[in-house]
């Protein structure tokens, strides 16, 4: 049994390469890679060979769901992780996340954060070439998982902004041997459900355990082209393929368009199979409407119509009690005039511009506040660079300059720690 398993689940035999080759180059020993081969053509000639690799194929196409769950039913590690076909991971990753595991025996799930690479074919023009790495601190924080379960209902779709970064989503965590069986046992032998399976095992590990651990780095390099899942506009049918047997019997707004309707639906439909577990907690339906109209205006922005949706979403918000239709529009009203204000565009009326200096006001606040930080707080910045300029031709690159970038911050606390300095625990110290 080795000590971690990558699996690599593929549908684009043109882009699972690079993922491959950045799970091989791993400076950990003692791991194996899956790659779960869902594409029509097969892509086991563009996979290369090696001892820690296996190739894996269904007989037919099966959906998004299925296929996670067959190609997780090949891994043997004690710790098993996700990689998507066009992501890509630095060389440090399993290393860093072994000695947080062997530093903390209460835990069954890591999670980590992750930078963006937009490819050149993306189909957002404006968007194309660019690599985002959020701030990091390199903190390590052991969250109480109960804790986290119920600030996922209370965000409204289970991955709010607010709750996200603490949920334990694959591919950006990797769960113990130990807790996948006890999911597969509550899951009737599945380790995801519908219609988000990344959401259902992450609160279904939730739910079985005490604690998680999460790593403020950047351990992840999520890529995005114009067949990215993140895509799936551009191509909508491969999107309702994937999607093939899709149901919502939990929300009122029924449409796979939007992110958060999906999430949610998992969240409820979760918890009907765990109800001993979590059928105590209760969706925050508020937030679930302001969220899915903020999804509906991002679609908007890029140029998508949603003519249909928002009829969608007029009729599921009158099904409510009139109380939460009117928090709901109040909300909405609030945002559109803070997108007025946001907007350099659109002159603002004497009624807004009151509302234009709190938010300055706010605003330098904030600096002061992040100018104060101590040392126990210290991040890195956020970078959004433009690859081409930087001669970063390819996700590969990416994972690379990330693993220099993570390097750097390691090196940085080390310092720090030898001049007295507590506060950098990148290399191991967790904070509760």
């Amino acid at each position: 049994m080795p000590r971690f398993s990558i699996v690599i689940t593929t549908t684009r035999p043109d882009v699972v390469g690079s993922a491959v080759r950045s799970a091989l180059a791993q400076d950990f020993k003692d791991f194996e890679v899956i790659v779960s081969d869902n594409s029509d053509a097969g892509c086991k000639g563009l996979v290369v060979e090696d001892d820690r690799l296996r190739y894996v194929r269904p007989s037919g196409y099966l959906p998004l769901v299925d296929h996670w769950n067959f190609a997780f039913s090949h891994a043997t590690g004690e710790w098993q992780t996700l990689l998507c076909d066009d992501f890509a991971v630095p060389p440090s990753l399993l290393t860093i996340v072994d000695e947080e595991i062997r530093l903390n025996q209460d835990i069954d799930t890591v999670r980590w954060g992750s930078a963006v690479y937009v490819d050149g074919d993306w189909w957002l023009e404006d968007q194309r070439h660019r690599l985002t790495i959020p701030s990091f601190t390199g903190r390590r924080v052991k969250l109480d998982a109960k804790r986290v379960i119920a600030e996922m209902f209370e965000s409204g779709t289970g991955l709010g902004s607010s709750v996200k970064h603490k949920v334990p989503i694959i591919p950006n965590a990797v769960y113990s041997r130990r807790i996948i069986e006890r999911i597969r046992q509550q899951f009737g032998g599945n380790l995801f459900e519908s219609i988000c399976p990344m959401t259902s095992a992450a609160l279904a590990a939730l739910a079985l355990s005490d604690y998680t651990l999460q790593v403020d780095l950047p351990l992840t390099v999520k890529g995005s082209h114009k067949h990215s899942a993140a895509g799936h506009f551009a191509d909508p049918a491969t999107y309702r393929r994937m999607l093939t047997g899709t149901s919502f019997r939990h929300i009122p707004l029924k449409t796979t368009m939007l992110f958060p309707c999906t999430a949610a639906e998992t969240v409820l439909h979760t918890q009907s199979l765990l109800p001993d577990l979590l059928g105590a907690y209760r969706l925050n339906w508020n937030l679930f409407f302001v969220n899915c109209y903020a999804a509906i205006r991002e679609l908007e922005e890029q140029g998508l119509k949603m003519h249909d949706v928002h009829e969608l979403f007029r009729k599921a918000v009158h099904l409510f009690p009139f109380s939460l239709r009117a928090r709901v529009w109040g909300a909405i009203l609030n945002r559109r005039a803070w997108d007025v204000i946001r907007n350099p565009n659109v002159r603002s009326s004497v009624m807004l511009r009151p509302l234009r200096r709190i938010r300055r006001a706010a605003r330098q606040c904030a600096t002061v506040l992040r100018s104060s930080m101590s040392r126990k707080e210290r991040a890195s910045s956020s970078q959004s660079l433009d690859t081409r300029q930087v001669g970063l031709n390819s996700i590969t690159d990416c994972a690379n300059y990330l693993e220099r970038l993570l390097s750097d911050q390691r090196e940085l606390c080390r310092r720090l720690a030898g001049n007295g300095h507590e506060s950098c625990s990148v290399l191991g110290r967790q904070e509760k």
